[in-house]
């Protein structure tokens, strides 16, 4: 038991932690993709696309959301302190 005696909300952590890993994964890997892209362009003086720049946005608020909204080490709830 991670810290819940209710089964459900076990499941629902579980899920949630791994849904917000997962996704932590995608965008830093579209992120870091899409910054090398701009980076890129900028170096060559082409110009930037807006839906490139809009994807590497959408890529770091995705992962600001997800490390602020999820435990990425152990939070201590099923220790007893």
């Amino acid at each position: 038991m991670i810290g819940s005696l209710d089964p459900l909300a076990e499941e629902l952590w579980t899920l949630a932690s791994l849904l917000g890993l997962g996704f932590l994964c995608w965008a830093t890997l579209v992120g870091g993709a899409s910054a090398v892209a701009l980076l890129r362009r900028v170096m060559t003086r082409q110009p930037v696309s807006r839906s490139g720049a809009a994807l590497l946005a959408a890529a770091l608020a995705l992962i600001a959301v997800v490390v602020w909204t999820n435990h990425l080490w152990p939070s201590r709830s099923g220790s007893g302190d």
